[in-house]
Order: C-alpha cells, then sequence, then structure tokens
C-alpha cells in the first residue's frame, strides 16, 4: 500500500492522471497481476486507475487474513475473538459485509473451528450455547468459559 502511494507521489507530476493506472499496471507481478487480469481496462485508464488497483489489492489482503485467521500458539480466546472481529469490521470499511457471505451459523462454526480447542472443549462451548451455533452465542461462550 505505501509503497503504491510513494509511487503515485513520484509520477504525478510527470504522467497524465489516466495514464498513471496503466503504468502501475504494468508494473504488478504475481497474484495482484493476475487478479486485475479480468479487469476492464476503463476501470485501469482512467483518472482514478491508481486507486482502483489500490482498492483491489486492499480487499484481496483483507479477505486473505480474513480466510487464514486461526487462533495463534499462546493466544487468549478474548485476543482471538477481538482480532477476528477486527478482521470482520476492516472488510466492511471496504464494503465486503462477511454477514452477507456467512449465515450466523456459519460464522459460529467457523469462529468456533478455528479457535484450534481441542474436541472436548469444543463440546463444552457447544454444550454451553446449546448446541446453537449463532456466531454472538459461541463469541459469549467462548469468552465466558
Amino acid at each position: 500500500m505505501k509503497r503504491v502511494e510513494l509511487w503515485h507521489h513520484q509520477v504525478r507530476n510527470y504522467v497524465p492522471k489516466n495514464e498513471a493506472g496503466i503504468l502501475l499496471f504494468n508494473s504488478l507481478k504475481g497474484e495482484l497481476e493476475e487478479e486485475l487480469e479480468d479487469a476492464g481496462i476503463s476501470n485501469i485508464y482512467n483518472e482514478n486507475g491508481v486507486k482502483f488497483i489500490r482498492s483491489v489489492h486492499v480487499k484481496r489482503k483483507l479477505l486473505a487474513d480474513y480466510e487464514h485467521i486461526y487462533r495463534n500458539p499462546q493466544e487468549g480466546i478474548r485476543s482471538y475473538i477481538n482480532r477476528y472481529q477486527r478482521t470482520e469490521r476492516a472488510l466492511n470499511t471496504v464494503e465486503i459485509n462477511v454477514e452477507k457471505m456467512y449465515d450466523k451459523e456459519a460464522r459460529g462454526a467457523r469462529l468456533l473451528e478455528r479457535s484450534k480447542l481441542s474436541h472436548e472443549h469444543q463440546r463444552q462451548v457447544l454444550i454451553g450455547s446449546m448446541q446453537s451455533l449463532d456466531f454472538d452465542t459461541i463469541k459469549d461462550v467462548l469468552m465466558f468459559q
């Protein structure tokens, strides 16, 4: 992100705004290049081309963080839940609503599974939630136990 911003500040006096997006696109390598391969030229070749590329990069990074979120070794449950919810809020800021991607039960099951608790402790959480996988219920039981 910072590199893109710095690059944009460097070239903005030398390159027309609508061409900056193309220059940035041509310098991309790896997964982001593949991600933008299907993007329309009109999205890249305009005054907001750099912003468009930046937004795709941010969304891609946040989604990757969300898909690979697990409780770290020695991390407390409360810290894990706070980090999990921060990641969901960060996705909401870029207009990706997790609640529309997953229903409450799927989010609860995901939270419980990724907490890396033993099967015994997961069973206790389910008993505490009265076999409900509702996200808020699982979150409350995890924090309580």
